[in-house]
């Protein structure tokens, strides 16, 4: 994966992509992964508000799916104080 191995612009556009496949198929949990990734590129980035905002938004979906995934979320956005 691009932000595995630092690069994190290549990334984005990959889970930007997956995002809007995501959507197309209506997959919310697909939906708040692509989300999240597109989120953690984003910080990788230095874009915190940015990020810390995908987060949340990924965060809002997997708890309205109730997803455990919301747990990882949760963790990476108190590295924030957010």
């Amino acid at each position: 994966m691009a932000l595995a191995s630092s690069r994190p612009a290549e990334a984005l556009t990959e889970f930007e992509h997956a995002l809007a496949i995501a959507r197309s198929i209506v997959s919310p949990l697909e939906e708040a992964r692509a989300v999240e990734g597109i989120g953690r590129c984003q910080l990788k980035e230095g874009q915190t508000g940015y990020g810390v905002a995908s987060l949340r938004k990924a965060l809002a979906i997997y708890a309205r799916i109730g997803s455990a995934n919301g747990k990882r979320v949760e963790t990476a956005l108190r590295e924030y104080y957010i």
